[in-house]
């Protein structure tokens, strides 16, 4: 699930002996590693896209059915060793489903990140597209804590939290029905980024073991900075600054189902 602190665990997984080896959101245009891969961007325009306006939009590549999907993963894991993945960023016919197929006939792990309340990821969702941080930079706190919010749009939250809710409903129902359960590893956002560092950095070690990694085969500067640091973006202190903040917690009321 979007907002679930997918960018920082991927970012602390793809370093030392995996630098360049872990590919964020190859279906996307724009917030995935596309800048950062030419040959990425080349596979991706090689491909296509879907058009303006439909499903994900033009910013979501468009394989053709599962042998599209296929295909395209196979070449994406022709220079990488993992994906990181954002299911409620993608269309579920079109990508989310053959993309889970994928990875149960080629016996591929998944760690699954989510938020208890749909809510909260969409309230991340839509503040983050006000301050530009999808992940964690030096400098995030010091420019969140003095950043101006404006008012949040309670249709627009809704919107986002609606296509959350039903992609998070459907990748968990795929996964669970088609992963055999050791290749599945299950986390909330809450607890994988536990307050106590040292019960985050167990879930860290936990990580690693699943994807049979030694932690010391990675940059720990970087594991420091990206995933045992204080990387939680919309802290009370940020969110109460928000004029309607009161009025939007509202909406937990009126759809208890997204909290």
């Amino acid at each position: 699930m979007a907002r679930s602190g997918t960018t920082n665990l991927a970012a602390a997984l793809s370093n030392g002996i995996l630098e360049q080896k872990v590919v964020q959101e190859p279906f996307s245009r724009i917030s995935g590693d596309a800048e950062c891969f030419e040959w990425l961007c080349e596979l991706q325009d090689e491909f296509g896209f879907l058009d303006k306006g439909v499903l994900a939009g033009s910013d979501c590549v468009f394989p053709l059915g599962q042998e599209g999907v296929n295909s395209f993963v196979e070449r994406v894991y022709e220079k990488s060793v993992g994906i990181k993945h954002v299911f409620s960023s993608a269309p579920n016919i079109i990508v989310n489903v053959p993309l889970i197929n994928y990875a149960s006939a080629n016996d591929i792990k998944i760690i699954y990140l989510r938020r208890k309340r749909v809510f909260d990821a969409a309230l991340s969702s839509e503040l983050a597209i006000q301050h530009g941080f999808w992940g964690w930079w030096e400098n995030t706190r010091e420019v969140l804590d003095n950043f101006e919010y404006e008012s949040l749009d309670r249709n627009t939250l809704l919107e986002t939290a609606e296509y959350m809710y039903a992609s998070n409903s459907i990748a968990e129902s795929e996964i669970q029905q088609k992963i055999p359960e050791p290749n599945r590893l299950y986390f909330y956002y809450e607890d994988l980024y536990h307050e106590n560092l040292d019960r985050r950095g167990e879930n860290f070690d936990k990580i690693c073991d699943f994807i049979e990694l030694k932690r010391s085969d990675l940059l720990e500067d970087v594991v420091q900075q990206q995933f045992l640091n204080d990387n939680k973006q919309n802290k009370s202190s940020n969110l109460n600054r928000i004029s309607n903040y009161e009025d939007i917690l509202k909406l937990t009321e009126l759809y208890p189902y997204l909290v």
